[in-house]
Order: C-alpha cells, then sequence, then structure tokens
C-alpha cells in the first residue's frame, strides 16, 4: 500500500515532520519541539533512548498507513 502512493505519502510525512520540528510545547517555565517531546516519551518506556525512537518511527508509519489504507481502498492513486 505504501508504494503505491509513496510520492504523495513522502511529501505530506515530511511536512507533518517539519511541523513537529517548529511547533513548541510549552511546561510552566520550560519550551522544547513537538518532535522532541514526542521522542522523549517513548524513550523513558523504553530502555534506551535507541529504542524509543525506533518506538516514535514504527509509531509514525503506523499513523501513516490509516490515510495510505483509505486511499487504497478509494482506489485514488497519484501518479507524476
Amino acid at each position: 500500500m505504501l508504494g503505491e502512493n509513496a510520492l504523495a505519502i513522502y511529501l505530506l510525512s515530511s511536512l507533518v515532520a517539519r511541523l513537529l520540528e517548529v511547533c513548541q510545547v510549552t511546561a510552566g517555565d520550560s519550551a522544547s519541539r513537538c518532535a522532541c517531546s514526542s521522542t522523549s516519551t517513548f524513550s523513558r518506556r523504553g530502555p534506551s533512548a535507541e529504542n524509543g525512537s525506533l518506538g516514535f518511527a514504527l509509531a509514525y508509519l503506523l499513523v501513516w498507513m490509516v490515510p495510505t489504507a483509505e486511499l487504497h481502498r478509494r482506489r485514488v492513486f497519484f501518479r507524476v
């Protein structure tokens, strides 16, 4: 499924990743980027930072499987 609309999913996921880098989360006196706070959430639950990064990447991939499956179900394919 990911290969059928790979360009569209790549562009949209890159845009969302950029937005995660730009937005900030404020907690009390400290502020951090959304991407850092979500990755640190995963790393706190696992035994190491590498596993946290892997968990975030897999969760991000699963999130993008939902719109990809919907496009596939509706037979919408972007072609160049």
